[in-house]
Order: C-alpha cells, then sequence, then structure tokens
C-alpha cells in the first residue's frame, strides 16, 4: 500500500514536471514568434547603409548570418530589390566562421550568442560589422546589439571601440540613435 502510494506520488510529480516544461518552452516559442524580424532586418539594412568600409573593400556586401534565423529571409527581401552605393548585397546563412573567410557583416543570431568571443578572435580586427540579436553583446565586444524597450520598440546599442578595432566608420545620425557603449 505504502509502495504504491510513493508510486502515485513520484508519477504525479513527472506529470507535473512535463506540464510546467511544456508550458514553459510554449511561452518561450511564443515569444519567439512575437519578434518581428522585419523590424530586425530594416535596421539591418540600415546599418548597412549608414556604415563606411575602408577604402578596397569593393564588390558584393557579403552578410553572414550565424546561426538559423529568421532573419535571414527577411533580409533576402528587402535586399533584392536594393543595393547599398550601387553595391549588391548577399546573405549567407553560415554555422560557422573560419578566419578566411571575408564579410561586411556578420549577424549572430541568439543560439550562436555563446560564441561571441570566438567570432571576434577569428575575424581578427577585419573590417566587419558584428551585429548581435542578443541584448548587451555589445559590452562583449559586438559593433551592435538589440535592445527590445519596455514598450516592445526595437533599438540597438552600438560599441564604438569595436567600430575603431575593426576600422569601421559609423554615420553620426546613426550613432545619436542608439545607445553608445564601451
Amino acid at each position: 500500500m505504502k509502495s504504491n502510494l510513493i508510486l502515485l506520488k513520484n508519477k504525479t510529480l513527472i506529470a507535473l514536471f512535463c506540464i510546467a516544461s511544456l508550458l514553459f518552452f510554449t511561452q518561450k516559442e511564443a515569444q519567439a514568434q512575437r519578434t518581428d524580424y522585419r523590424n530586425y532586418a530594416i535596421f539591418m539594412y540600415n546599418f548597412m547603409q549608414y556604415t563606411e568600409w575602408p577604402q578596397g573593400n569593393n564588390g558584393d556586401i557579403i552578410v553572414g548570418v550565424l546561426g538559423r534565423s529568421r532573419i535571414t529571409d527577411e533580409l533576402n527581401k528587402i535586399v533584392t530589390l536594393r543595393t547599398i552605393m550601387g553595391r549588391k548585397v548577399v546573405i549567407k546563412q553560415i554555422e560557422n566562421i573560419r578566419p578566411n573567410d571575408k564579410y561586411h557583416v556578420i549577424y549572430v543570431s541568439p543560439l550562436k550568442s555563446g560564441v561571441l568571443r570566438t567570432v571576434i578572435s577569428t575575424l581578427n580586427n577585419q573590417p566587419t560589422l558584428v551585429v548581435a540579436e542578443r541584448e548587451g553583446l555589445a559590452q562583449r565586444g559586438a559593433s551592435i546589439s538589440f535592445l527590445v524597450l519596455q514598450n516592445n520598440k526595437l533599438s540597438f546599442e552600438i560599441n564604438t571601440n569595436a567600430l575603431y578595432k575593426h576600422k569601421l566608420r559609423m554615420s553620426s545620425r546613426l550613432l545619436r540613435l542608439g545607445k553608445v557603449v564601451e
């Protein structure tokens, strides 16, 4: 009798754990679905438009989206019909970055934010704009990281030291719109 009661309690605890886990992951999935990647993509396009790369950095503007993100599709929709300073923008979905890879922009998805330091050291001061989706990563070396404000408006942080390190110049207009961090 006592062992049946313990077994029943264990089954109840397991069921409650499963329900709690299901609710947690469903809530996280709903938050991810609410993320409007079109707005992120518009910001990204403007970041590229108002960033100046060193001379000799000609040809297509190559954007590497590190890790899976719905921003890839949204960026492709925007750049299909537009250029930046007469240059075509090419979006590539990537899972890692190697020292000889040449990108103008690396977008670090939330799933890859844990490898930000590796990305930055692999780039080794190349003229690459590193944009992270997760808040606070500009303070850890990304050039720009997104912020979601209390009213659910999208904003961004700009690390001017990271821009300087990667030999990039950003329009003063854009610098005024974001929150400058060190």
